[in-house]
C-alpha cells in the first residue's frame, strides 16, 4: 500500500534533507540545450528522459549516480552507479 500525498511529501523532504546533509552533495543548474545536444549521442540510455542528468553529472565530475533507476546501469562504464544503500555501504 503506497503513502497518502501528505506522507508522501513528508518522505520526501526527509530523504531531501539527508541528501543534502551529505558533504559531498551539490546543487547545480540545469543543463544548456546546447550542451545537451553536443553531449547527448555519448550517453547511449534506453530511458531517453535520464540523459540530461547522466550528461549534467559528467560535465560536474561527479563521482557517482545515485540512483534506483536501473536505466543507468546502461552508462556504468562512462559514470560509477549506484544505489543509495550501495553508496552508503561503499568507499568513496
Amino acid at each position: 500500500m503506497g503513502l497518502d500525498e501528505k506522507a508522501a511529501g513528508k518522505a520526501g523532504k526527509e530523504v531531501l534533507r539527508e541528501i543534502l546533509a551529505i558533504e559531498e552533495a551539490r546543487i547545480i543548474g540545469l543543463l544548456s540545450r546546447e550542451k545537451r545536444l553536443l553531449y547527448q549521442n555519448r550517453f547511449k540510455i534506453s530511458d531517453r528522459t535520464d540523459v540530461p542528468h547522466a550528461i549534467s553529472a559528467f560535465l560536474e565530475n561527479c563521482s557517482y549516480i545515485v540512483t534506483y533507476d536501473t536505466h543507468f546501469q546502461e552508462i556504468s562504464h562512462l559514470i560509477k552507479v549506484a544505489t543509495p544503500e550501495e553508496f552508503t555501504n561503499q568507499e568513496h
